[in-house]
């Protein structure tokens, strides 16, 4: 999934990536994303943190 957000007066989008039971093993996944993705510098984030943004206006 992703969604179209704002960031310093531009167009941003943020793509949603797995559900993951712990910090470690989002770790992992992310850390096995290919080099061209992880380039883009992903961050975990949890996953109430993301419902918030998605419920805002």
């Amino acid at each position: 999934m992703y969604r179209k957000t704002g960031f310093s007066r531009r167009d941003w989008y943020v793509l949603l990536y797995g559900d993951f039971p712990s910090f470690r093993e989002a770790r992992a996944a992310m850390s096995a994303l290919p080099e061209d993705v992880r380039a883009y510098s992903p961050w975990i984030r949890k996953l109430s943190d993301v419902q918030d943004d998605l419920a805002a206006p």
